[in-house]
């Protein structure tokens, strides 16, 4: 499966498309429901309610049949039409996370980088999961809630097969800024620690990877609020903002909150060390280990 076939963009590329299609054609839920009811056939119902969970992506499958009755409908033509229907089906795939025991609230997230153009993320707490180690990932979720052996080495590995993003033909780009204090918070036993720092420093020769870290002489800065990420995706679905946290997992898609977390991310990425002294530092900290 090419990454640009990801289930989860797939889904989110078609609801916000069906979405737009309604709007074009200038019909309202009710309107077009109405039309859905007189169209389908009876093995079919329709609702209010279901029209909004198929375009604000509730619906957690797309029955292709469906979505190209709701395409004729808004007045889509046939190579439209086609184009919506091979995107339910692909949507109703598996991705290849689900084997992996993931927690509900991480698949999405995966299922997201998986198609995503560019992902720009702020850590100020730990070495995010794209460029972990191992041994660093593993020794992490043991410091977390308890889980079985077994769970947790699955985990470890989907986390590795993620990684995949960042190689190959289809790598997307991948812009990071760690808190300095994300080289100074220490891991038992040391060479753990010692093998993630010589992972940030092999970062260097990837193109598509730009490390920053943001030193402690820049004092207060636009981060202090906690970790963010913001995905860029496939048209027509806008760059997500991806939250992390003890109360759980959430996106923001408004666009005056993608505008603040941009804006955001800019600053930090001017605050930051430039990746050359980034490398530098980390370096440093890396000959403490030795």
């Amino acid at each position: 499966m090419s990454r640009q076939d990801s289930p989860t963009v797939q889904h989110w590329q078609l609801a916000r498309m069906l979405r737009q299609l309604r709007d074009d054609a200038g019909f309202t839920l009710d309107q077009a429901v109405d039309l859905l009811k007189q169209r389908a056939p009876k093995s079919h119902a329709w609702s209010k309610s279901k029209l909004h969970r198929i375009e604000t992506r509730e619906a957690k499958r797309m029955k292709p049949v469906e979505i190209d009755l709701i395409a004729q409908v808004c007045g889509a033509d046939r190579q439209l039409r086609e184009l919506l229907v091979d995107m339910a089906r692909k949507a109703n795939q598996k991705g290849w996370w689900v084997k992996y025991q993931l927690p509900g609230e991480t698949q999405p997230l995966v299922g997201l980088e998986q198609g995503a153009l560019m992902i720009r993320q702020f850590e100020p707490l730990l070495v995010p999961g794209l460029v972990q180690t191992s041994d660093y990932s593993r020794s992490l979720m043991r410091s977390g809630e308890p889980t079985s052996p077994d769970v947790l080495e699955n985990r470890v590995a989907a986390r590795m097969v993620r990684q995949h993003i960042l190689e190959g033909e289809e790598a997307l780009q991948y812009h990071v800024i760690l808190d300095e204090a994300v080289l100074r918070r220490s891991v038992s036993p040391r060479r753990v620690m010692r093998g993630q720092l010589e992972r940030l420093l092999e970062l260097e020769k990837q193109r598509n990877v730009t490390l920053q870290v943001l030193p402690f002489k820049a004092g207060l800065h636009p981060g202090m609020e906690g970790p963010f990420t913001l995905l860029t995706l496939p048209e027509p679905v806008r760059d997500i903002v991806y939250f992390e946290g003890p109360p759980g997992s959430f996106y923001l898609e408004e666009l005056d909150q993608i505008r603040r977390c941009t804006l955001r991310f800019g600053m930090l990425t001017t605050a930051a060390l430039d990746p050359g002294e980034s490398i530098n530092l980390i370096a440093s900290v890396l000959s403490e280990y030795a």
